[in-house]
């Protein structure tokens, strides 16, 4: 039975899944589905849409770099279409306020919900002054909460985000509707697969050559007694050494020698 490794890259970060699998290829043609969506399957999307989250705020965003994170609250209840008016007008005075800033792209991740009122968490590039600016833009909608975006955040983050013990304060969320969307400048996760040798039981798993291991990491067994891993890691960023004093196409042992052979010929002169 063939074993696989799913190596998910975005910018720095990398998720690596290493598992087994019934076979390699491309599947039979799904039909179409009538029945309503099981709970064992909703538990299977509910994973996979905190992973592609966690991916994204990963790959695109930083707390060394001042990034942000910020709640847009609405004072009134309003309908949906009229918070959605707001958000849309709240992001284009930010990518005016960026352009006119030279602050270079403005790139977010929002998460729009309804918990007695409807309210939005945006994850977002850092900027000066940022919460008497943002809230200027909100204007008379509501309050602004802000929080910088620390790396050691962002598992909480996640899963308060896509929380499901906040569905019974929630109003059902429609059928097909996106947990979450993002500007279009965000750099976007690359999938590679990779047939290896089945896995052997270890007390840690080894990242890919250039990148770092981080403490978010899970070994284990599925149903039918085969190990599996599944761990992050962050590519490894190395200074460059210091250029040398050194005029381009001479080195200093070269120097050294000329001036030897000099002082040899002059003694030989002398003699």
């Amino acid at each position: 039975m063939p074993f696989v490794e799913k190596r998910i890259t975005c910018g720095d970060y990398m998720r690596v899944e290493r598992h087994h699998v019934l076979h390699i290829g491309k599947r039979a043609p799904r039909s179409m589905n009538f029945m309503e969506t099981g709970l064992d399957q909703q538990a299977v999307n509910d994973r996979e849409a905190r992973k592609k989250l966690e991916i994204m705020i990963r790959g695109n965003f930083d707390g060394k770099r001042g990034d942000i994170f910020a709640t847009f609250d609405h004072a009134q209840d309003v309908e949906e279409a009229e918070a959605m008016r707001a958000r849309h007008n709240l992001f284009r005075c930010l990518r005016y306020f960026f352009k006119n800033n030279n602050l270079g792209s403005c790139d977010y991740i929002v998460v729009s919900e309804k918990q007695s009122k409807w309210h939005h968490h945006v994850i977002m590039r850092g900027l000066p002054n940022a919460l008497e600016a943002l809230a200027k833009m909100w204007g008379d909608h509501g309050g602004v909460k802000l929080s910088t975006l620390a790396n050691g955040f962002i598992d909480n983050l996640v899963n308060y985000l896509l929380a499901t013990e906040k569905d019974a304060k929630m109003d059902e969320r429609p059928k097909y509707a996106r947990r979450w969307s993002c500007s279009k400048g965000l750099k976007r996760p690359q999938v590679e697969y990779n047939e290896i040798k089945p896995l052997r039981p270890s007390s840690q798993p080894r990242a890919p050559r250039g990148y770092m291991l981080l403490p978010s990491w899970h070994i284990g067994c599925d149903k039918r007694g085969n190990i599996y891993q599944v761990f992050n890691c962050t590519k490894i960023k190395r200074s460059k050494p210091p250029r040398s004093a050194t005029p381009r196409g001479k080195s200093v042992t070269k120097g050294r020698k000329t001036d030897v052979l000099q002082n040899m010929s002059n003694v030989r002169l002398n003699a």
